[in-house]
């Protein structure tokens, strides 16, 4: 009976010790790597005994490991245990925050020859049976920490082990390597973007649009020194429900200390005005409303902080200062120091679509000019609508006749307004009806009674193909002999995502003059461009093309300079920019106006502005600058800035 207990006993024991020992043989127990102290190893009694850690004639070594680390990382690592006479391999390591000997980062098996465990919430990585495929080296891969946590560190154990399957004749040896977090570097600054073109060469980015709401901001054109100001516009492109319902093309100005705009607040339409200080001082801005009658009414102030910029609807404070909820007239201010200014039209449409358009800010420190005005483009009937708006900036009334000229220069009908009269400092509006079936399209002259004094002048022309508005654009004036503007054209026509620019050309003379067109790439060259084309415009005529009617042969996509030039006494100009967004039907047209140069003006060298962009929430900035005198190439920066004055971090494509 004495044999068969201590027979069944002796079984026990040795069934017992089999499971010990070859439980290590799987792998260890978690937290004997040393990363509890230097006495919590698997030298420690009762694992494996007799030798002395790190004993002399074996080496550990764990390489792959970087100088520092970066988060987020994976890096490979290779434990590696050699001595001579060692039969079977194993270890187990680590990664832990030094200071607080929590898990740092993430631990996983190189091979099939690992595995991780987990004990207290910190991972080990160790041999998975050590009797498999044996052999002195292991892969691990360890992730690095999401985040900065400080010092990380590599608590090894490796064991060379003689085989026998016993606790004793092994050989322990352990590291501990720390390393730290590479040094944080600052983010990228993307509030500044450098530009370089040459003559008849331009640069085009794009705001990405990412961002659930609009950020907003302006931009500040700077020259490098020695260089002068290049041309340049803004483009706003607004979409609802990921469609392009608007874009309207802001030109860059440069600072002044008064101005006035057109301001209108009826029902669906609305006036924005953007007012950036580039200066280090504050701007006290002081502003008063002007209505159709001539009157002075509801006068303010409001401060806009050193570098920063305000952004409202006159409806809306600090501009609220009529009374009513409807105004149509002019909005006046001066500021303490120069700042920058950009006002907008905006509609919504039955569809809830918000449509913008570029109105004029007057320089109210310039005299007004005197003579005939011709704006280069109108359009009514079809779906087409005109609005004229005319801005006295003088303190006098301002009176003459409207006369519109079609194509061949001949005079046409529209409407039943042919004259105008504009009390000081005030605005009055001219609407055609575009109630004709089909389009009359042509030119506008604003004439001033005997030739004096004329008020500044703008076209709104709207496309409501079916009863809805859809695009509305403002059409400026500017003349002279020879002119810039940006151009692209891409997509295939009449299909969405089709970009294609055009121009219109008003022959402000009494005999028929020729117009010549020529385009350039961005870097300023003609490769692969086509010729120059040559047409004539009748006396007092006009024309409207897009660039690809100009240029069948323009590659596609382009984007490049047109200059426009003459040899007669004068023309009017402005540049068009239609899209086709993603609404497959007739009210997928929208249509915006892009600023043109005078060629012949003597550049500055002072910087200029975008007072206002937009990013984000639907909305999109597409900023351009472009080669606009005469022999112009320049460099410098384009620097975006917040609201309240720091650096705006845009990305751009």
């Amino acid at each position: 009976m004495q044999i068969k207990h201590t027979f069944l006993f002796t079984l026990i024991l040795g069934l017992g010790w089999a499971g010990y020992l070859f439980g290590y043989i799987t792998g260890p127990d978690p937290g004997v790597n040393g990363i509890f102290g230097p006495a919590v190893t698997c030298a420690m009694s009762g694992c494996h005994e007799g030798n002395p850690v790190n004993a002399p004639g074996g080496t550990l070594t764990l390489s792959g490991l970087p100088a520092n680390w970066v988060p987020g990382q994976a890096y490979p690592l290779t434990v590696t245990i050699q001595r001579t006479g060692a039969v079977l391999y194993g270890f187990e390591l680590s990664a832990v925050v030094d200071a607080t000997n929590q898990q740092a980062g993430t631990l996983t098996p190189g091979s099939a020859r690992v595995k991780v465990i987990t004990g207290g919430g910190i991972q080990y990585a160790e041999h998975s049976n050590a009797q498999v495929q044996p052999g002195p080296t292991f892969t691990v891969t360890w992730t690095a920490p999401s985040t900065a946590v400080g010092k990380v560190r590599f608590n090894l154990a490796g064991n060379a082990a003689n085989g026998n399957i016993q606790n004793t004749g092994d050989f322990i040896y352990t590291r501990v390597d720390r390393v730290d977090p590479a040094a944080v570097q600052p983010p990228p600054d993307n509030s500044v973007r450098a530009y370089t073109l040459g003559d008849r060469g331009g640069v085009s980015l794009l705001t990405d649009g990412t961002g659930a709401l609009p950020d907003v901001g302006y931009t500040r054109i700077q020259p490098d020194a020695g260089n002068t100001t290049p041309s340049g516009v803004a483009i706003f492109g607004g979409r609802t429900n990921g469609v392009l319902v608007s874009e309207t093309g802001v030109p860059a100005t440069p600072a002044l200390a008064a101005g006035r705009i057109y301001a209108e607040v009826a029902g669906a339409v609305n006036t924005g005005l953007a007012i950036a200080n580039p200066t280090d001082s504050a701007a006290n801005v002081t502003f008063f409303f002007t209505d159709a009658a001539g009157t002075d009414l509801g006068s303010g102030t409001t401060q806009i902080p050193a570098n920063g910029q305000i952004a409202k609807f006159l409806n809306e404070a600090p501009f609220k200062t009529f009374s009513g909820t409807t105004f149509q007239g002019t909005f006046s201010f001066t500021s303490t120091v120069p700042v920058g200014v950009v006002a907008l039209r905006s509609y919504v449409n039955q569809k809830g679509d918000f449509l913008m358009s570029t109105l004029p800010v007057i320089d109210t420190s310039v005299a007004a000019g005197t003579g005939t005005v011709v704006l280069p483009h109108f359009a009514d009937g079809g779906g087409w609508v005109t609005q004229i708006l005319l801005v006295n900036p003088s303190d006098a009334a301002m009176t003459g006749t409207i006369q519109f000229t079609n194509d061949s220069g001949s005079p046409v009908t529209v409407g039943t307004t042919t004259t105008y009269s504009v009390p000081r400092r005030s605005s009055q509006k001219v609407a055609t009806p575009g109630t004709a079936a089909s389009t009359t399209a042509g030119a506008v002259r604003i004439v001033p009674a005997g030739g004096g004094a004329v008020p500044t002048a703008l076209v709104v022309f709207s496309y409501k193909p079916l009863g809805v508005v859809v695009a509305e654009a403002g059409v400026p004036t500017l003349s002279g002999t020879a002119f810039r503007t940006y151009v692209e054209s891409s997509g295939a026509d009449g299909q969405p995502g089709n970009i294609q620019s055009g121009i219109a050309v008003a022959n402000n003379g009494a005999a028929a003059a020729s117009v010549t067109f020529e385009v350039t790439n961005l870097d300023g060259s003609t490769t692969g461009l086509p010729a120059p084309v040559t047409v004539s415009v009748p006396a007092s005529g006009h024309t409207a093309r897009f660039l690809a009617q100009i240029f069948p042969t323009v590659p596609n996509p382009f984007k490049g300079v047109l200059r426009i030039s003459t040899t007669a006494a004068g023309i009017s100009v402005v540049g068009l920019r239609a899209r086709y967004n993603e609404r497959a039907s007739a009210e997928a047209f929208i249509i915006t106006t892009t600023p043109v140069s005078l060629e012949g003006a003597a550049p500055s060298s002072a910087e200029s502005l975008f007072p206002h962009l937009v990013n984000g929430g639907g909305y999109t900035t597409q900023f351009i600058l472009f080669s606009g005198s005469a022999g112009q190439s320049s460099s410098g920066n384009l620097r975006f800035v917040k609201p309240d004055g720091s650096g705006f971090n845009l990305t751009l494509n």
